[in-house]
């Protein structure tokens, strides 16, 4: 199958699937339907994944599906969710009846409250919107609430992940449970890129977006750019960056199972961003690599491990890279970086991203419940 120039983001899934399962069924006509089912769900998560990546030019390096009877389970273990409302909604399609303003829901209303697009001002951006809220919601009762710590509660949500969560094979979500904190300490933005109007493609209603703006929008929030300083023939001041805006990417060289996890938490706990949790290469010693701007938190976590820390032309500015040798076996205290000084990072490029309008704004930012329509 050729690329297809226009279409909807979503149609690749099960594009994706037909085809393998009609690939599939013309090499072995006797193949049965579970294999089918998974081998095609299979080609359309593939799919899915390669046109988003395509769309933004940003890499992805997980991606999790879930279901609405995944929204209702989430919501039955912590005992419902904290919504708000803009106005009061009445759809029978849903089962939506909410009065406007803040309220607790109970799994059959959460529900409700995620499923709802008929009478929504607008249709599927405010349902997205509505989604965003929920899942910002359960961040916040994971912070408040102390669930992150709780081994029990932990259990019980990673119980309903694995029934009704679809997550890649290299994820494992019980080391994701301990970068859950840098998540629910505020730090969980959720935008709308914006649309340019509404089309009917195949009869089927679709948002149109300009490509190069969404590209350059992603690329721009991954990716900053430094600020050029003023002066020619200067530096950048090294030693400046905060551990709120430093990224630590953990990776375990070691073969000591689990203690990349526990490392960057330790790193989320004396305030720095978590980044990649993973493997490296075999080490004996324990490596810092720094980029731009980290001059002075590389030297502080390195000195945690007991080693020197080094520059790397291969990190990105305000990203620590932390390699786990054998030599290491335990998590060492890692001292907090003081709050002096300012990160070398451009302004956000959240200016592009509409904060009026059928896209609305941020939803989330660790302000509380936010309210939607």
């Amino acid at each position: 199958m050729g690329p297809q120039q226009q279409g909807k983001i979503d149609q690749a899934y099960g594009v994706g699937m037909f085809y393998q399962q009609q690939h599939l069924k013309a090499q072995n006509p006797h193949i049965s339907q579970d294999q089918l089912a998974f081998e095609g769900n299979e080609a359309g998560r593939t799919a899915a994944v390669d046109t988003v990546q395509q769309l933004t030019g940003v890499h992805i390096d997980h991606f999790a599906e879930v279901n609405l009877d995944g929204f209702y389970e989430l919501a039955n273990v912590l005992g419902g969710v904290k919504v708000c409302l803009h106005h009061a909604v009445d759809d029978r399609n849903s089962g939506a009846d909410f009065p406007a303003g803040y309220q607790h829901l109970d799994a059959s209303q959460a529900l409700a409250f995620v499923r709802q697009r008929d009478g929504l001002p607008n249709g599927d951006l405010d349902r997205t919107h509505r989604q965003q809220a929920f899942l910002d919601a359960v961040m916040e009762q994971l912070r408040t609430e102390g669930v992150i710590g709780d081994l029990t509660k932990i259990s019980a949500l990673l119980s309903v992940a694995k029934q009704y969560v679809i997550t890649d094979s290299d994820w494992n979500l019980l080391d994701f449970a301990t970068q859950m904190q840098s998540l629910t300490s505020g730090n969980l933005v959720f935008r709308t890129l914006p649309i340019q109007g509404y089309a009917t493609i195949d009869g089927q209603d679709a948002n149109v977006v300009d490509p190069a703006s969404i590209e350059s929008i992603v690329q721009s929030t991954f990716y900053p750019k430094p600020v050029t300083p003023s002066t020619a023939g200067t530096q950048p001041a090294q030693p400046g960056t905060s551990a709120a805006d430093t990224t630590v990417d953990v990776l375990n060289g070691g073969g000591r199972a689990g203690l990349a996890s526990r490392v960057s938490g330790a790193m989320i706990q004396a305030g720095f961003k978590v980044g990649k949790v993973g493997n490296s290469a075999a080490l004996t010693t324990t490596e810092v690599h720094y980029g731009a701007g980290e001059a002075a938190n590389a030297s502080r976590i390195a000195s945690a491990f007991g080693v020197t820390s080094a520059a790397s032309a291969t990190v990105a500015a305000n990203h620590i890279e932390v390699l786990i040798g054998s030599a290491t076996t335990s998590v060492p205290a890692v001292r907090a970086a003081p709050a002096a000084g300012s990160s070398s990072r451009s302004s956000s490029p959240s200016s592009l991203i509409p904060t009026s309008g059928a896209q609305g704004g941020a939803v989330g930012a660790g302000k509380g419940i936010p309210c939607v329509n």
